[in-house]
């Protein structure tokens, strides 16, 4: 055992939880220690009855993945509904994926938008991008096309990639009002600097075009060309267009 693992387990003796959480980490990864994911179980559930939310998010992880034992979706939603409700934006997360993709339960795409809404508060993007993705399409929910915008705009705000192309998306086309390509470059901008090659092949449009900005082919080019070498096919067909 090393000496961190040896502090942790002292922390946790002494219902330190997160100390409990440490050395939960340490059996799960082997760090330190033979792994043991039992005893990791054992430790993260110990700091999540001392209401520690990243030890009730670790149980409701194990469960729901079968991690050292049989998957249990059922137990993982009420570790992940405790965590949630302590201020973790995982367990808000995990919550909404349940009821979105119907994970040993009915779908429930309003349910999976309050929770991802709750992790979208709690700062995180994920969560912002995926309840933006169901108001959206208004797949099983009332499409609500300004939320959806909202939710995208917050996680780009949080460096969600996707979600800065998503925001730029819907300011390019209209989605929410009047066209608005200064809007959109900014978001293309940044999901493109965050390498989203979709938002570098988007803003790349803008250039070739003059949508919103001056017509620059040569930046049109780099930009195609950045977005290719991220694994967007569409630019690397652009590229050829353009005769590069």
């Amino acid at each position: 055992m090393s000496q961190a693992v040896s502090y942790y387990q002292k922390a946790c003796d002494l219902d330190f939880s997160i100390g409990c959480v440490n050395i939960g980490n340490n059996y799960e990864d082997g760090s330190g220690v033979g792994k043991d994911f039992g005893k990791a179980f054992q430790y993260f559930e110990k700091a999540c009855n001392m209401n520690e939310k990243q030890g009730c998010r670790h149980v409701g992880r194990l469960c729901k993945n079968g991690i050292g034992r049989t998957a249990d979706i059922k137990t993982a939603r009420k570790y992940f509904e405790k965590a949630c409700s302590l201020g973790d934006f995982g367990g808000c997360r995990n919550l909404g994926k349940i009821y979105e993709e119907g994970s040993g339960t009915a779908k429930d795409p309003a349910k999976a938008v309050s929770y991802y809404e709750q992790g979208c508060t709690l700062k995180d993007g994920e969560s912002c991008l995926r309840g933006g993705n169901i108001v959206f399409t208004g797949n099983g929910i009332k499409k609500d096309l300004r939320k959806a915008g909202q939710l995208y705009f917050w996680a780009c705000d949080l460096d969600n990639a996707r979600g800065c192309g998503n925001a730029g998306f819907d300011l390019s086309k209209g989605v929410l009002g009047s066209k608005d390509y200064a809007g959109a470059k900014k978001y293309f901008e940044k999901g493109c600097q965050l390498k989203s090659g979709e938002s570098c092949k988007n803003l790349g449009v803008l250039y070739e075009f003059g949508y919103g900005v001056s017509q620059d082919l040569g930046r049109a080019r780099d930009l195609y060309q950045q977005s290719c070498s991220l694994g967007e096919q569409d630019s690397c067909r652009e590229l050829q267009k353009l005769g590069q």
